[in-house]
């Protein structure tokens, strides 16, 4: 970026005043956050990528702002009529075919752009309700970012853009989070498989790699997850589309850190802790495990643990283990699941 705009805090708020000058209504209040050095390098270079299409935003940009792209302007707004005429002489002089090819290309920049600059709201918002604790070690990737707009600008849905918004705000925080895989795979999936997805998270553990703990109810290759409205043909159909790994039953060894390290529960900090006596060898389990694009897009899930697992889960451990598993609250102290 521009030594004017990464120079310290003044900079970039005056930076961030003309550039919300120059896009009025498109991206308002993009002043104010209160990131740390490396995060908010790559959150300006985000908005650098996806308002202005570049990496740098610089005062001869600002300068120039009556002849860029507006977003509330119309398809007019856009190309200029010079481009319009240019664009008809590939038509055989047919000038009104002409000009209903660029203004459907001129609507094209137009809807992309919102799609661009209303991700990039949610994901500023998104950083503000949940800043980063530290700073990062590095910026974010140009080239991710190159193929996240490319994708971003295509996508219309508002719950698709919510989840694009969260994942650009990830990526800003910690560089490396989530591939470009991931990226795809968010957008190739339906609303009823996201539904489905959401089920699987609310089962699910991250200690080594995200899956989930079937013993309590069974092998899920034989549908024993049906209860909780993941049967097989379910896993199935999540594995077709790239959240499971090829083989729906798998078997997972854990070692006594399931009783020593707090581990993540649906986004809950857990532990299982014995009742009486040293914590015992827990072994082998069957299980079901995400693929890295599973495991990454479960950090954007907006997870509750179910309470009929919980209650099968905590059942197993008491009479099997002598165990139960506990959440930590915020300042440390634990709470036994299921009674939260």
């Amino acid at each position: 970026m521009a030594d004017d705009n990464n120079t310290g805090d003044d900079g970039e708020e005056k930076t961030a005043g003309q550039l919300a000058e120059v896009l009025g209504d498109a991206l308002p209040d993009i002043t104010g956050l209160n990131l740390p050095p490396v995060v908010r390098k790559s959150f300006w270079k985000a908005v650098a990528r996806l308002v202005t299409g570049g990496f740098d935003i610089g005062g001869a940009w600002l300068d120039a702002k009556a002849q860029n792209i507006r977003v509330e302007g119309s398809a007019k707004d856009v190309v200029t009529m010079a481009a319009a005429k240019a664009a008809s002489s590939q038509f055989q002089r047919n000038e009104e075919l002409g000009e209903r090819a660029v203004m459907h290309f001129a609507s094209k920049i137009v809807r992309e752009q919102v799609n661009l600059e209303e991700t990039l709201k949610i994901a500023k918002e998104d950083l503000q309700a949940a800043p980063p604790e530290g700073d990062a070690k590095k910026e974010i990737d140009e080239d991710w970012l190159n193929q996240f707009a490319d994708i971003a600008a295509k996508v219309s849905n508002e719950d698709m853009k919510r989840h694009l918004g969260k994942i650009l705000a990830g990526e800003i925080k910690n560089p490396g989070s989530f591939s470009a895989a991931t990226i795809l795979t968010l957008t190739t999936i339906s609303r009823e498989e996201a539904k489905l997805f959401e089920k699987l998270c609310n089962v699910s553990m991250s200690l080594g790699g995200v899956q989930v703990l079937c013993t309590p109810y069974g092998d899920p290759g034989n549908n024993a997850l049906r209860p909780l409205g993941l049967g097989y043909d379910v896993l199935c159909h999540l594995r077709v589309a790239g959240l499971l790994l090829p083989d729906i039953t798998s078997q997972t060894t854990f070692d006594e850190v399931i009783y020593r390290i707090p581990w993540d529960f649906c986004g809950r900090l857990a532990v299982f802790r014995t009742l009486e006596g040293d914590p015992p060898i827990f072994g082998k389990h069957k299980t079901v495990l995400f693929s890295r694009a599973g495991a990454e897009l479960r950090n954007i899930i907006p997870m509750k643990p179910n309470p009929a697992y919980v209650e099968c889960l905590q059942k197993m451990l008491r009479e099997k283990y002598k165990s139960e598993m506990v959440y930590f609250r915020n300042d440390g102290t634990t709470v036994v699941a299921g009674k939260e």
